[in-house]
């Protein structure tokens, strides 16, 4: 493709094909000139445009390909006759597929909470793998089995991240430390210096 094409809207691996529904922001589809311009068969072949680069990888994103963009706005023989307000506000992107802005915008705020979720997953399971809990039961020992931060002991433990993770903190002796289940809770993400004011 050439130079003069943008980067494609949304990761290459932005993959939405789990996520059953979009968002539709109702107010800006209405104010739109998309809403106003395009006749009947236009608009319907725009909108299962849209729903149909929701679930395309990357999501937002559509193949420039006319007899594929037929067959996915439902347009058959009349896609070339209404290609041009079908395809009203779509981008041509470095990578050769055909990109929304609005359906893009709202694809990264979906990939983002599914990448949050996919780390959580991750951090779960890396908490219940061995070499987690081996270096638990050390910060336990190490902290005589007592909360450091409110001296509690007897109680449910967790170790914290001092520096928490989503800071860059490693999961390493050194930057863990005994807390009671409310003491982290309240601690959360926050730097210890933060916390502790």
């Amino acid at each position: 493709m050439s130079a003069t094409h943008p980067d494609p809207l949304t990761p290459t691996g932005c993959d939405l094909t789990d996520f059953q529904y979009m968002e539709l922001d109702v107010r800006r589809l209405r104010d739109s000139k998309f809403a106003s311009t395009p006749k009947g068969d236009a608009f319907r072949a725009g909108i299962m445009l849209w729903c149909a680069a929701w679930h395309q990888v990357p999501a937002a994103s559509l193949p420039d390909d006319d007899i594929e963009l037929a067959r996915l706005s439902g347009a058959g023989r009349r896609w070339k006759r209404i290609r041009a307000e079908a395809l009203h506000g779509w981008i041509l992107c470095s990578d050769g597929r055909l990109y929304h802005p609005l359906i893009a915008e709202k694809a990264l705020r979906c990939w983002r909470k599914k990448e949050a979720t996919m780390r959580r997953v991750i951090r779960r399971l890396e908490i219940q793998s061995g070499e987690w809990a081996s270096l638990r039961a050390a910060t336990f020992a190490r902290d005589n089995y007592r909360c450091v931060y409110c001296g509690a002991k007897d109680c449910r433990l967790e170790a914290d991240h001092v520096v928490p993770v989503s800071a860059g903190g490693p999961s390493v002796l050194a930057n863990l430390a005994t807390a009671c289940k409310p003491c982290n809770r309240a601690k959360g993400r926050k730097p210890l210096s933060e916390w502790v004011q």
